[in-house]
């Protein structure tokens, strides 16, 4: 569209009194409507997540033509494999110049500023594993297509995604976990779209293997944090971990998810999808004391560890007892971590029992969860007492034995 064309369609929007609605309602049916194709880069299970292989049931678009707005808050809702706009009449390509297109997905409150970066402000991870949802967003430019042909929008991932293993190395405990939390981590903050470079590059990752050029993607958001600190939690039925396992354990697996990570195990459900920290955070130090008041970042893991008599790498027996934690309830272990977490990147995090390791820090304290039982050992000297002088001792002479001389026999 020329810039005249694009003058004279503003102020029919003016002088006329109409919104952007009433002018697309205007316009002549046999002109194209705009249609859309989504695709997701991978991202593990969570409790509201979006790949590919699952892709959004509904999002919402808002369209820029020429620096001005051409359409906001469009609806769209996932139909037979096809994604169907929520109005009656459809907006329709231009004849002429090309569209700016920005979506997203879970988060319905969008800052649209005209020809500026749009903005999702405030937005704030649920707290829980099962309440957090997969924001993804996409900006794709586009004139109009050949007939039938769909304009395609790729969506990114706004979120780090966080999953947890564990492995225990040690043949003298076994340890049973049943949650996590990621301490100190920004509760909130607003995302602004990129305004130029577009997502169009679609990044996939079947094979759960790095991808080589995920650090070059292009067409990523920018985060802007709040101060303010706070917890997120993951719990999941307890995971026992022995050493005769022999391997990492998935604390967050699920059976019924199809892909495979390195290890064997299916992929992940109740993962966290938490704010990327823009940059390196500081890990908490347990030398100056317990978790109280400290801003530094940390991971609870709530445990019990069982000390094993047999010291067989196996499970626990009715005799074994419990040296952190209880046979009914699990107990906080604090674990320090600098976390450095990039948009659309998954951090995988191994919890490891060792045999040299300390078990963690105690978060009342910073002392050691796993404190072996080691002696010194000291042995009293023999204290000198009073000498005796025995002399000889020799029978009365009435008696019997007076007529055999015993020399130097002692009774006692």
């Amino acid at each position: 569209m020329t810039i005249n064309k694009i003058l004279t369609f503003a102020l029919a929007i003016t002088l006329a009194g109409c919104s952007s609605d009433a002018l697309m309602e205007k316009q002549s049916a046999p002109r194209e409507a705009i249609v859309f194709n989504a695709a997701t880069g991978k991202v593990s299970r969570s409790a509201d997540y979006y790949c590919n292989a699952t892709k959004p049931e509904e999002f919402n678009v808002w369209a820029r033509l020429g620096g001005e707005t051409y359409f906001e808050n469009a609806y769209y809702i996932l139909k037979d494999d096809n994604w169907e706009l929520q109005r009656e009449v459809p907006y329709y390509w231009p004849e002429e110049g090309t569209v700016d297109f920005f979506a997203v997905k879970n988060h319905n409150d969008f800052k649209w500023n005209g020809n500026e970066a749009p903005v999702v402000p405030d937005f704030a991870p649920a707290k829980t594993a099962d309440d957090q949802v997969d924001l993804i967003y996409a900006h794709t430019v586009a004139s109009k297509p050949q007939p039938g042909n769909r304009a395609i929008l790729n969506f990114r991932h706004a979120l780090s995604q966080v999953v947890f293993k564990a492995q225990n190395l040690n043949k003298n405990i076994y340890v049973v976990i049943n949650k996590v939390e990621v301490c100190n981590m920004p509760v909130s903050g607003s995302f602004a779209l990129p305004n130029t470079e577009v997502t169009d590059d679609i990044y996939t990752n079947p094979d759960g293997n790095t991808h080589p050029v995920a650090s070059q993607r292009k067409g990523l958001g920018t985060w802007t944090l709040s101060n303010t600190l706070g917890n997120y939690s993951v719990a999941f039925d307890a995971v026992g971990i022995s050493q005769a396992a022999g391997k990492k354990i998935n604390l967050t697996s699920n059976t019924s998810f199809t892909r495979e990570d390195a290890d064997g195990e299916k992929g992940y459900r109740k993962s966290l999808l938490l704010l990327p920290t823009n940059g390196e955070t500081t890990a908490y130090d347990p030398t100056k004391g317990g978790i109280a008041g400290t801003k530094g970042t940390y991971f609870l893991v709530y445990a019990t560890i069982y000390n094993l008599s047999a010291g067989n790498g196996g499970e626990p027996d009715a005799s074994d007892i419990c040296v952190w934690g209880s046979r009914e309830n699990t107990k906080a272990i604090a674990v320090p971590v600098k976390a450095d977490w990039v948009q659309g990147k998954k951090y995988t995090y191994t919890f490891r029992f060792t045999e040299k390791g300390n078990g963690g820090y105690n978060p009342e304290d910073g002392g050691d969860v796993l404190v072996p039982i080691e002696f010194t050992v000291t042995v009293d000297d023999f204290a000198d007492m009073k000498n005796y002088n025995i002399d000889e001792f020799l029978p009365d002479s009435h008696s019997a034995a007076a007529k055999v001389k015993t020399n130097k026999t002692i009774f006692f």
